[in-house]
């Protein structure tokens, strides 16, 4: 295990990560989705309000006035959850032998946006979502975090191949080297007219 390559991986997908979270889940980019976004709508803001699901809003202005608190802190501690499960879903990965970078940041993505849906439905509750916290609730936030991670979470995984450098992944190593000679054969066979089994 190189621990350089590791450390090189690990910083390279939690930064991307922090940057998907940062640049695409801002309430300037949700305050421009909810101008835009219509029901039914088969725009690209349909693409652009899946790809921005982990929202973070710091600034209770304009749309976002009456946002309670519970939400604001909801998405906040769920967007610094996402990108520490990004990371800590990376940093156990690439201490095997044989890992595939591009899959595991692009898994780490999609774990990583589960977690923000399940922070969000828990610490939010009933003041994000109508009516009380229930299984579906929590799924529904859950499988809208995870295709987050589904759908820009191979950028994550391509950082995450280009730190840990040629092959995208490390490869297996093994102390093996093949034998120089054949293996000795036995002089005599056993008597009886040959081998039993």
């Amino acid at each position: 295990m190189n621990t350089g390559r590791t450390q090189r991986t690990v910083l390279a997908g939690t930064f991307t990560a922090f940057l998907l979270v940062a640049g695409l889940g801002n309430q300037w980019v949700y305050n421009k989705l909810l101008d835009h976004i219509r029901v039914g709508d088969n725009s690209g803001w349909q693409l652009l309000a899946r790809i921005s699901f982990p929202h973070w809003v710091v600034d209770k202005s304009g749309k976002f006035e009456g946002l309670p608190s519970k939400t604001m802190t909801g998405m906040l501690v769920g967007a610094v959850l996402l990108i520490v499960a990004v990371a800590i879903v990376i940093a156990i990965a690439a201490r095997r032998d044989g890992f595939s970078a591009v899959i595991t940041g692009w898994f780490a993505t999609i774990v990583g946006g589960a977690v923000y849906g399940i922070a969000l439905v828990t610490i939010a509750g009933s003041n994000f979502v109508s009516g009380r916290r229930s299984l579906d609730t929590f799924l529904t936030f859950t499988s809208e975090g995870a295709g987050f991670g589904l759908l820009v979470g191979w950028a994550v995984g391509i950082a995450c191949a280009l730190a840990a450098g040629p092959g995208g992944g490390y490869a297996a190593t093994s102390s093996y080297a093949p034998p120089t000679s054949a293996p000795p054969y036995p002089q005599n066979p056993p008597s009886g007219g040959g081998y039993r089994y």
